[in-house]
């Protein structure tokens, strides 16, 4: 009978008492100091980023570029569309968003407006919602027949069953005596009715007539809701 060999026993553990683990080699470490910036040297203990002392309520109310008349008539115009179960789409140049944006301000518009369209080169208004560039050659980009052509693309590129459109020249340079600063072109689709437009000329700077554009907008699509 063959005697125990203990070395040969002893090397089939490992140092943490693992059978069968080959001994490895130690690692070299290093340590790895970090400094803390003095966050409380700047904005007092344990303050967070000016961003985020803003409470949840106000961030969600922050609709300072947009008068309170025009979120009033926004949350009417939702109100009547909702009652009658219309969604909206909007195509907008000159205005750059701020008809959509406006309408978006109220909380639960989701299940009125459908999308919005910002087009405000040529390219856009032809790749975006489909109007013909001879259209745009022949009459300009601020004309009765583009606002139509841009309502009536909103309306058969969405789900919504009114569309309603904006281009103008909201200034302050631009303007010709043609088509001067503050000439806007506006048109409204709605599904089964031919397609509408409008060409008026609203006083007061750009951030005036941006206003007085969206606010006109409501206005046609109230006329027809």
């Amino acid at each position: 009978m063959k005697g125990t060999d203990h070395t040969d026993k002893a090397s089939r553990f490992s140092r943490n008492g693992k059978q069968g683990a080959s001994p490895r080699r130690a690692r070299k470490t290093s340590s790895v100091f970090f400094h803390p910036i003095p966050l409380a040297a700047a904005r007092g203990p344990c303050q967070p980023p000016p961003f985020l002392c803003q409470s949840a309520t106000s961030r969600a109310t922050d609709t300072r570029m947009i008068p309170d008349t025009l979120l009033m008539e926004a949350e009417t115009l939702l109100a009547a569309c909702r009652a009658k179960g219309i969604r909206l789409a909007t195509a907008e140049s000159r205005t750059g968003g701020l008809l959509a944006a406006t309408l978006t301000a109220i909380a639960g518009s989701s299940d009125v407006v459908d999308r919005g369209f910002v087009t405000c080169s040529n390219e856009a208004k032809t790749e975006l919602i489909g109007v013909p560039p001879s259209l745009i050659q022949t009459h300009g980009a601020v004309s009765e027949p583009v606002a139509r052509a841009m309502a009536g693309g909103a309306l058969v590129r969405s789900r919504a069953s009114i569309a309603v459109s904006v281009t103008g020249v909201a200034g302050p340079e631009g303007g010709s005596a043609e088509k001067p600063v503050g000439l806007v072109c506006f048109g409204l689709a709605r599904k089964g009715e031919p397609v509408i437009s409008e060409r008026h000329v609203l006083p007061g700077g750009r951030a005036g007539i941006r206003a007085a554009t969206v606010a006109h907008a409501f206005a046609m699509i109230r006329a027809r809701v």
